[in-house]
């Protein structure tokens, strides 16, 4: 019995140390590991909030129209937007994926068209302006002012503010090639696709151009599909950008000119799927003149 006491007092004893050489490595691996230098985390993700945006348009859009007047009295909040998108830079545009970066653009383009509206809208002894048309300078259209301070977005890398024709087909058109922003950016004309009533965002872009999409084409106010006849009435926007549409994503394929296109995705009216579009291929295709009457609720 004496024997066997000191046999397990040695045993206990050297349990500690036997203990201590097994964890001595793992301990200076876990101190040597600890001093690295942390690696950096990547920079946090930040996508663009348009919920101002959305709040004024579903306020002041009517149906087909805006209520300019109206939206005046909001104009704080569509300048703070505005101001917001002036901030973003190149290096967080690069953070976000492509829908993210279409739908800011379409914004960007909607929001300073609505500032340059109320910016003359009221042309004193109670008028009120008429046409975009109207706010020619000089020889620069409306579309050529450089209005929008977003100069690091520059598309011939100047110190200059961008215009809305720079953000339309210098920059959305050459690096998206989606026909569908003619549905989206608003030129605040009735010949125009009417406004959306809420702002475009990256989460729901494909649904709100295929949306507004189909109410423009359907729109027979702008379009208009003669089956009986094989004659076709569209808005000269298919004539001003006709090349867009020719290389579009029709389905599976790809359109080869537009004719192709309108038998893909044309409404109903011209027939319910692809094969009952088939007659648009033989059709006459005329150009209705652009109606550049201001898309003013008030004027009504």
């Amino acid at each position: 019995m004496k024997k066997l006491t000191l046999a397990l007092t040695f045993a206990l004893a050297a349990a500690p140390f036997s203990l201590g050489a097994a964890t001595a490595p793992s301990l200076s691996r876990q101190l040597a590991q600890d001093s690295r230098p942390a690696k950096p985390k990547p920079a946090e993700r930040i996508v663009f909030e348009h919920r101002a945006l959305s709040m004024l348009l579903e306020r002041h859009v009517q149906g087909e129209l805006v209520d300019y007047g109206a939206l005046n009295r909001d104009r704080a909040m569509l300048d703070m937007y505005a101001a917001k998108t002036a901030m973003v830079t190149p290096a967080e545009m690069k953070t976000w994926d492509r829908a993210e970066r279409l739908a800011f653009w379409i914004n960007v383009y909607n929001a300073y068209t609505l500032q340059l509206i109320l910016d003359n809208y009221d042309q004193g002894s109670g008028k009120r302006l008429d046409s975009i048309n109207s706010l020619k300078r000089g020889e620069l259209s409306a579309w050529d002012q450089p209005i929008i301070p977003m100069a690091a977005f520059h598309p011939d890398g100047e110190k200059q503010n961008l215009t809305l024709n720079q953000i339309e087909n210098r920059i959305i058109r050459p690096e998206f090639n989606e026909p569908r922003i003619h549905a989206a950016v608003n030129c605040a004309a009735i010949g125009c696709p009417p406004l959306l009533g809420e702002a475009f965002t990256g989460a729901k872009l494909e649904d709100q151009l295929a949306s507004q999409m189909k109410a423009f084409m359907a729109g027979t106010s702008r379009n208009q599909f003669h089956k009986a006849d094989k004659k076709v009435i569209l808005s000269s926007i298919f004539d001003w950008y006709g090349d867009d549409f020719k290389t579009a994503a029709t389905g599976t394929k790809r359109a080869t000119d537009l004719r192709d296109y309108l038998i893909a995705s044309g409404p109903e009216s011209a027939g319910k799927n692809a094969a009952d579009r088939a007659w648009i291929r033989d059709a006459v295709i005329e150009y209705s003149e652009y109606d550049w009457k201001l898309n003013d609720y008030g004027a009504k």
